[in-house]
């Protein structure tokens, strides 16, 4: 009897391990998907760079990385016309490009599922100027 109850467990112990170990699986399939998927996007923002986002702001490129992170640099074309430069960036952009990036259908989705973006952002002699880092947490304040 005393070996049957030690079977029976066993199985129990092994049918949760496996349980286990297929949700591991799928979310690691998961993750792997959603970084073949930061890979394609800064390819693309590669091969369309640079681009002028808009008449202040020039897009270099991307990059896929680490993990579960794409980081996009940018130029600020006129920061000075503009009164940005690094100790004016936070207060005056930083709320901005976070509503922007938390409202843009094509980021949102990402950011959900995890992707934390990172806008880097330079002055045209490449002085970096500021970076936001955008994620679930930042996106819940604009919901």
């Amino acid at each position: 009897m005393k070996l049957l109850v030690q079977a029976g467990c066993l199985v129990m112990v092994c049918t949760t391990l496996v349980a286990c170990d297929t949700k591991k699986s799928s979310q690691v399939d998961a993750t792997l998907a959603l970084q073949r998927r930061i890979a394609q996007i800064a390819g693309q923002a590669n091969g369309a760079a640079p681009a002028a986002v808009d008449p202040d702001t020039r897009m270099d490129g991307a990059k896929a990385g680490p993990g579960l992170r794409l980081t996009v640099q940018y130029t600020l074309v006129n920061p000075e016309a503009n009164g940005v430069d690094s100790a004016t960036f936070g207060p005056k952009l930083t709320p901005k490009i976070e509503e922007g990036s938390c409202t843009n259908p094509d980021l949102r989705p990402l950011i959900d599922q995890g992707v934390v973006v990172v806008l880097e952002y330079r002055g045209l002699q490449g002085n970096p100027i500021g970076t936001v880092s955008i994620n679930r947490d930042t996106c819940g304040a604009h919901k």
